[in-house]
């Protein structure tokens, strides 16, 4: 049997154990050259694989392979990925010395993807100095749902911008390379023309300079050095880091400006008005949708679906998004704008930007919804931390906040649950819980409100 015959008949074994189609890639060619029979690929749009797989006739074959320069290339690379032996149906894991007795069954899909989520990427800390609205702050970071709380003009969405440029710009930065220049990220990210407004300005004046350190999972690095004249991007990662695909979600929502985006943006060129976080995420709506991605997000579609009571999605004919309720069909500038908020997950799941792994960075997810809603967004909020989303959010409702609390005791979630509290010209105050939490004017005003309140009864 020709060596494509065997790869044709694993293909179809990996099928039958349910493995979705559009994961699994023959013959697949690895960024650094390297070629292998089958590739497991992550969930979502990066086409990188959780596993590779060599196919062979059988267990002679297979060992000989084992100790090939391509199958020490693979190990060097940190690749993990299993040798399929055909003759006994059998698997050897090529990153174990030879003589491990092979295992006779294939892992299941969700079995590999547990696994390789326990390896995912996530920012756990960020430190800054004079940088915009930071004179000096350190976060730490929670893996699953990170929730930013303060006043206007305190540094909620500069800081969650930060994150986002910081993935783009740590995306470039190549193993133990030397710095480089990355002015135009950082400039379209903040959607700035000069990059004096990166400094942080005391009485009028603005900084000499500011920098920013970023560490992804403890064991990788990026620096952000800015001056007057340059923004220089340094670090360590290893040559297998890849930062997670991070989306921003902005306060308003994007869908009813979807058609023409594009083209009008080559238009307008730099008087062009929305900033980078947001073209990009006009561009994430665009794609196809992928099959594979209801198995992880199956629960939160349903729930937003029921709740508006139709299914959002694009008309390619039109170029525009439209909602279905049943055998009616509405442009999508004529439904309530909270819908048109929750749907921009429901379509960012669909087609593979949120999948677990990826980080989403959502600004005032509660505009322009009624409570009610605001209950649904909570609930989205938690199962796509729960799914292996790292999560951030930056609100002014308490009531957004007294919800996620609730979900978070009921569903007894113990740990990657941050919550921030930001003041100007105030170091950031932070812990585990909103009880840990001094002075927030969230809960300050509503006293206040309550006082005003029973001062106007008596």
């Amino acid at each position: 049997m020709p060596d494509q015959q065997y790869i044709e008949h694993f293909y179809q074994i990996l099928l039958d154990y349910g493995y979705p189609k559009d994961r699994i890639m023959k013959n697949y060619l690895l960024e650094n050259g390297l070629k292998v029979d089958i590739a497991i690929l992550q969930p979502g749009l990066p086409q990188l694989p959780m596993y590779v797989i060599e196919v062979k006739p059988n267990s002679e074959s297979g060992i000989e392979w084992l100790h090939s320069d391509q199958c020490r290339m693979l190990r060097n690379y940190n690749y993990k990925g299993f040798v399929y032996c055909a003759e006994n149906s059998s698997l050897i894991n090529i990153n174990i010395r030879w003589g491990i007795t092979p295992r006779k069954s294939f892992p299941s899909y969700e079995e590999l993807k547990n696994k390789w989520l326990k390896n995912r990427t996530y920012i756990s800390k960020l430190q800054f100095e004079n940088f915009m609205a930071f004179r000096s702050a350190e976060f730490q970071f929670g893996s699953k749902l990170n929730i930013i709380i303060g006043e206007n003009g305190s540094g909620k969405t500069q800081l969650m911008k930060t994150i986002y440029a910081l993935a783009q710009s740590t995306d470039h930065l190549h193993d133990n390379s030397e710095n480089f220049s990355d002015m135009k990220t950082w400039n379209d990210v903040f959607g700035l023309t000069k990059i004096e407004h990166f400094l942080r300005h005391f009485q009028s004046q603005p900084s000499e300079k500011a920098q920013i350190n970023g560490i992804w999972d403890e064991n990788n690095s990026t620096t952000i050095s800015i001056s007057s004249t340059a923004i220089t991007i340094g670090g360590s990662k290893n040559n297998l880091f890849v930062p997670p695909e991070v989306v921003y979600l902005p306060a308003r929502e994007l869908l009813s400006i979807f058609p023409n985006f594009n083209s009008l943006k080559q238009i307008y060129g730099e008087k062009w008005p929305y900033d980078k976080a947001s073209c990009d995420v006009m561009e994430f709506l665009g794609l196809p949708l992928i099959d594979s991605q209801a198995i992880f997000c199956k629960k939160i579609i349903e729930k937003i679906e029921h709740e508006i009571s139709g299914h959002i999605y694009l008309d390619k004919k039109i170029d525009k998004f439209v909602m279905k309720q049943g055998e009616w069909i509405a442009p999508i500038d004529i439904i309530a704008e909270g819908w048109r908020k929750l749907s921009e997950v429901l379509l960012l799941l669909n087609v593979g930007a949120l999948y677990p792994g990826s980080l989403l960075l959502w600004d005032e997810p509660e505009a322009n919804l009624n409570p009610k809603l605001i209950c649904l967004a909570a609930k989205t909020i938690i199962e796509l931390a729960k799914m292996g989303i790292q999560v951030f959010i930056a609100t002014h409702s308490l009531f957004l906040v007294n919800e996620l609390e609730i979900l978070i005791a009921k569903q007894k979630i113990q740990d990657g649950i941050r919550f921030f509290n930001l003041k100007k010209e105030k170091v950031p105050q932070q812990g585990n819980t909103m009880s840990a939490l001094k002075n927030v004017l969230l809960l300050d005003e509503e006293m206040m409100q309550s006082d005003r309140y029973m001062d106007e009864e008596v």
